[in-house]
């Protein structure tokens, strides 16, 4: 572990400090008097509760009917007050699906009060994460947003040029860099898209915990295929969090095997860090793996020899709904 990435670590995990995610997300602003029922209508997670918690970001999947991932999301509540000058939600999303989730949701607005603009462009987003993250909200648009694991917010800014305007008048705060952030989120546990988060991967499958989907939220698209996943008690693969001894050579696509069973894998990597303070500096990763052959007390190993432990349960991100 190099002192620069320690340092930048410490400070995240301790203190705060950003990470810029203007140019990396697509930002579609939805309004009308229908906006959150339409809304929740469509998308994996509960939405009805945001009145009462205005300023926590949810976290969905807009999903196909066989509960395929289309486009994972942070959903936002806005006031008329806040950077847009009008009231609705915002969905936060990977820049290589804006397009095509603001072309799908289109398909459902049939006479409903809905209106949906791609503000990406006019707007910009900045996560500030960390236990004392609250300490640089000093602007009215903030949102609790943990994607790291130690707390966090997001600040969604109504310029550009305003986001670096913040910049400039925060630049004491230690800017996360794209190692320390991606560690901290392999360590949370926290998928990606085009890494964890791709079109043949069902919600269930990514997100264990159930952190983007709801079973009784009522009907939504993938909902009822959920719901039978549910009542099984678990799917066939599961996005896993596996550590390596320090300075293991690990990357993405190296296949996992189970103690004496070398003939095929059961699962690989999609992501990983060769440090994780968190686990002691072991080489870390997230890898689906097939739920029926990983258990405790087996060893797991890369096709090299190397031996993998499966974590015990991720640091849990704080989402108070």
């Amino acid at each position: 572990m190099n002192d620069t990435f320690h340092q930048n670590y410490v400070s995240l995990a301790t203190h705060a400090a950003y990470y810029n995610l203007s140019e990396s997300r697509s930002r579609i602003l939805v309004t009308g008097s229908e906006a959150l029922t339409w809304l929740h209508a469509l998308v994996s997670n509960d939405l009805r509760k945001m009145d009462d918690q205005p300023r926590v970001a949810r976290f969905a999947f807009f999903l196909d009917s066989t509960a395929h991932v289309l486009a994972e999301m942070r959903i936002f509540m806005v006031t008329s007050e806040q950077f847009t000058g009008q009231e609705g939600l915002l969905i936060d999303t990977a820049a290589v699906n804006g397009s095509s989730l603001l072309r799908l949701l289109d398909r459902y607005i049939i006479t409903e009060d809905v209106k949906l603009q791609d503000v990406s462009s006019q707007t910009a987003c900045i996560a500030i994460q960390g236990p004392n993250c609250l300490e640089y909200c000093d602007e009215a648009d903030w949102w609790h947003c943990d994607l790291t694991g130690f707390g966090g917010s997001v600040l969604m800014l109504s310029s550009p040029e305003h986001r670096d305007e913040w910049l400039i008048s925060h630049h004491n705060l230690p800017c996360a860099s794209d190692e320390t952030w991606g560690t901290a989120r392999i360590e949370c546990g926290l998928p990606q898209w085009d890494l964890e988060l791709t079109p043949q991967i069902l919600a269930a499958e990514a997100d264990p915990r159930r952190e983007f989907y709801s079973v009784t939220k009522g009907c939504y698209p993938g909902q009822e295929i959920l719901a039978r996943i549910d009542s099984r008690g678990h799917t066939n693969r599961q996005l896993f969090v596996l550590t390596a001894e320090p300075g293991t050579p690990i990357v993405p696509g190296t296949e996992v095997y189970l103690s004496g069973k070398r003939d095929r894998p059961i699962g690989a990597f999609c992501s990983c860090s060769g440090c994780s303070p968190a686990c002691n500096c072991s080489a870390i990763g997230l890898a689906f793996l097939r739920t029926a052959e990983v258990s405790q007390d087996d060893t797991l190993f890369t096709s090299a020899g190397i031996p993998l432990t499966v974590t015990d349960q991720p640091r849990r991100r704080c989402i108070s709904y």
